[in-house]
């Protein structure tokens, strides 16, 4: 798909968002990662108006080379020890807090029921998933949201394919600092990565998408429709 004809991805969030809400999905918001680029930007359907909503999962919408990557977004921030040792006022909005969805995120990763739900959605649609990792070393001047930047070319990236509950690293989006976790061959081996001590500095973005390789806004609705049913506790809303 050249990128000429292609719907802008503001007009597609908008559609999916009016597909939720035709299903009885109310409550969320639209949210463009660059404000500058709407057409072309990564997007987030948020559980809220609260702004930034780093605790909340997410619903994500990005432009891929062919097509679209659809599905879920999950943030971790860095650790209360490393925010200590910055300058800056807001060094301490960046800290994970207690009502993070992340917490819930770890926490069904190590008990297996992350991974139960990921494959069930695998499997009900009948195609792979992609997990990207991406993490940005924090400084005091840091701020995730003012990136100019589309969403998956950062420095640290680390992606694998999960497909009928097999784990594959993808080594042409392994980047950076993540490269020395090459090695993971399961989902709860990520647990121990999210744990080492060079990691409190880092803020860490997990997309998990399904691939669309064109802009058929019912598909890509539905698909994200999939997402937020299975991980509505991450979304820390009532629907």
């Amino acid at each position: 798909m050249r990128s000429s004809e292609r719907i802008s991805n503001q007009v597609i969030i908008q559609n999916i968002l009016k597909y939720f809400k035709n299903k009885g999905y109310e409550g969320l918001t639209a949210r463009p990662w660059n404000y500058y680029k709407p057409d072309s930007t990564l997007w987030w359907l948020v559980p809220s108006t609260e702004w930034p909503s780093y605790k909340y999962g997410k619903l994500v919408l990005f432009s891929r080379k062919e097509g679209y990557g659809v599905g879920f977004n999950i943030e971790k921030g860095i650790s209360e020890i490393a925010a200590q040792m910055l300058s800056s006022k807001s060094a301490r909005k960046l800290c994970t807090k207690p009502d993070w969805a992340w917490n819930d995120f770890v926490s069904d990763l190590s008990s297996g029921v992350f991974e139960d739900r990921l494959k069930a959605i695998s499997d009900t649609a009948k195609m792979p998933l992609r997990i990207s990792i991406q993490a940005s070393n924090v400084t005091s001047e840091y701020d995730p949201y003012s990136e100019k930047i589309e969403g998956l070319e950062i420095d640290h990236i680390m992606s694998f394919e999960y497909k009928d509950g097999d784990l594959k690293v993808l080594q042409d989006e392994l980047k950076g600092e993540m490269r020395k976790y090459a090695k993971v061959a399961k989902l709860t081996d990520l647990i121990g990565v999210f744990q080492e001590k060079e990691l409190e500095w880092f803020w860490i973005d997990i997309n998990i998408t399904f691939d669309v390789k064109n802009d058929d806004n019912e598909r890509l609705a539905a698909l994200g429709l999939v997402f937020i049913k299975t991980f509505a506790n991450y979304f820390n809303v009532n629907f």
